[in-house]
C-alpha cells in the first residue's frame, strides 16, 4: 500500500474548506433573490436596496469563481426582470 503524500493530505483540507464557503455563498445568493422576488411581489418599497445587494453578491461570487460570471450576469437580469414587472404593476 502506497504513503499518502502530506501535500495530497493539504489539498484535500484546502478543497474540503473552499466547498464550505463556496456552498454558504450559494445558498446565501439562493436567499437573497428569494427576498428580492418576494418583497417585489408583495409590493413593499425596499426592492431596490435587497436587488442592489444582491446583485453586488452575485457579481463578487461570479468573480472569484464561486459561480460562473455568465450565471451571476443571467441571474441578475432575471431578478432585474422580475423586479421590473412587478413595479409596473402596482404603479397602474
Amino acid at each position: 500500500m502506497a504513503r499518502r503524500k502530506t501535500t495530497v493530505l493539504k489539498r484535500q483540507r484546502q478543497i474540503a474548506r473552499r466547498t464550505r464557503y463556496n456552498k454558504s455563498v450559494r445558498s446565501r445568493l439562493k436567499t437573497l433573490a428569494r427576498k428580492v422576488r418576494l418583497t417585489a411581489s408583495s409590493g413593499q418599497g425596499e426592492v431596490k436596496k435587497l436587488l442592489s445587494v444582491a446583485s453586488s453578491e452575485l457579481d463578487r461570487a461570479g468573480a472569484r469563481g464561486i459561480i460562473h460570471w455568465r450565471a451571476a450576469s443571467r441571474k441578475r437580469s432575471r431578478l432585474q426582470r422580475w423586479v421590473n414587472k412587478f413595479s409596473n404593476q402596482t404603479s397602474k
